[in-house]
Parts: structure tokens; sequence; C-alpha cells
């Protein structure tokens, strides 16, 4: 069916309550540079959705015969959905030595202690010092920091 020098896709929607557009959507060849162009349309509009999203946008207004295979070639170099579907790399981590397996020695007997600072704060009007004490336990393997309000222990108070 020509319509404005278009070719379009015919139906048996003539009589719906439907703007002509989407009753008779314009055929687009699937080699054409506009059939790119229109997929990355949608695919901007869609909000890099995905393959179902990009054809119910396109279906809308244009019929584009074997559009799966260049919506996948789309999607595929998009650099937006490369970074939102990549797969999350996990840690490498090699197995704990035996002597920190199997150990007589008490939990916290291999444990480092460092306190740093001062740091300047503001806390309302004055400038408060705070200080950081790093805690290394050896057999956690991360490191955990406490905040500290002075610079005293608990025997100095």
């Amino acid at each position: 069916m020509l319509m404005d020098d278009f070719i379009t896709v015919g139906g048996r929607l003539r009589r719906a309550a439907l703007p002509e557009e989407k009753k008779h959507q314009v055929f687009v060849p699937k080699r054409s540079e506009v059939a790119k162009l229109l997929v990355l349309e949608a695919h901007k509009s869609v909000g890099h959705m995905g393959r179902g999203a990009i054809l119910m946008d396109l279906w809308q207004r244009y019929w584009v015969l074997g559009i799966g295979a260049l919506i996948k070639n789309v999607v595929s170099k998009c650099v937006v959905c490369r970074r939102y579907n990549t797969k999350a790399s996990h840690q490498k981590m090699a197995t704990l030595p035996t002597e920190r397996l199997m150990s007589d020695k008490p939990v916290f007997d291999n444990t480092g202690l460092d306190m740093f600072g001062p740091f300047e704060i503001k806390q309302g009007r004055s400038m408060v010092k705070r200080y950081g004490l790093l805690f290394n336990f050896a057999w956690l393997q991360e490191p955990y920091i406490w905040r500290l309000f002075r610079q005293q222990t608990l025997t100095n108070a």
C-alpha cells in the first residue's frame, strides 16, 4: 500500500480508532542506513532497555523485516549497555596458610594497632580534632577503623 510516497504495511486495522501511522506502519528495508538510524534513535529513546522495548517502540511507526539481528548489532556496540551488562568480577583469594588456620594462640594474638590524626572537623561553629584507630586483625584480612574523640587512653582520662 502506498501512502505519501512510502510503502506501508496493510492489514485489517483500517476501521480502528488509531492514528494512521499506527494502523499502517512505514516499511523500511533492513539493510538501509535509515533502519540503523531508526534503531539507534529507538534504543536511546527507550533508555537502553533492550530488544523487546526497542521492537515495541519501532513497531508503533515502522515495519522492518528481520530487525532482530540489527537490534542485536546496535545493542552490542552501545557503550552504555556494555557498561551496564558486564558481569561483576570476583576477587581471587589465595588459601590461608596452615599456621593461621590451626593455631594454639589466642585469636587476638596477631593484632596490629595504629593511631592516626588529628583531623580538623567543623562541629557547629567550632573546629574540633578527631583521631582514628586502625585495627588490623591477622585472621580477618581487612582493617577496621574506629573513630576517637581525643588522644587519650583510659588510664590517662
